[in-house]
């Protein structure tokens, strides 16, 4: 389970936000994990407990033979697994965003002392401060580029040519921009 649900972490993380991946993934994961976890419990409670079911003949025995030969061994795998779904639940996108964060703080940091010993007017110092403005900004920011204007054609110029031969039209076609105004929320 543990392995699938990193599988599935590094397939979102691809296309999305870390931890919004993460969030995904307990989520897609959650559902699969407990229900495979239930089964194997529910199935391996009755050998945990020393139980034997007779189903040729019906009924049951407690820690018969066969049931306590198997006994431990069923023990162990409830309690493993039961351990095992939490550490992949909770632990394991805990650890993913732990990582993130770290990778995050070292990331501040290292960019905090290349602005410090580089001096006021450096590239890095530069970056820092815009970065630092950009996040005191109340609310999201949008900065828009124009799309390119196009040129009208003049109403008043006449043409001059003395071809009467040919008769052309002077209809301009505007031609549309390639793409929209583009937009980008900070």
């Amino acid at each position: 389970n543990n392995i699938v649900l990193i599988d599935t972490f590094t397939q979102y993380s691809r296309y999305m936000p870390v931890l919004k991946a993460i969030v995904r993934t307990a989520e897609a994961r959650l559902r699969p994990v407990l229900l495979t976890t239930a089964t194997t419990i529910a199935g391996m409670t009755p050998l945990m407990l020393g139980i034997s079911i007779d189903f040729a003949n019906g009924g049951y025995t407690v820690d018969a033979p066969a049931a306590l030969w198997w006994k431990q061994l069923a023990t162990a795998i409830v309690f493993g697994l039961a351990t095992s779904t939490f550490l992949t639940l909770v632990l394991t996108p805990s650890l993913l965003a732990i990582r993130y964060w770290a990778g995050e703080i070292w990331s501040a940091s290292g960019q905090l002392i290349a602005a410090l010993s580089t001096g006021r007017n450096s590239a890095a110092t530069r970056d820092l401060r815009l970065r630092l403005d950009a996040k005191s900004t109340a609310g999201p920011v949008e900065i828009v580029w124009p799309a390119p204007e196009l040129d009208e054609p003049d109403a008043d110029v006449e043409d001059d040519d003395d071809d009467d031969d040919e008769t052309f039209t002077d209809d301009v076609v505007p031609i549309k921009p390639p793409h929209p105004p583009l937009r980008r929320v900070l």
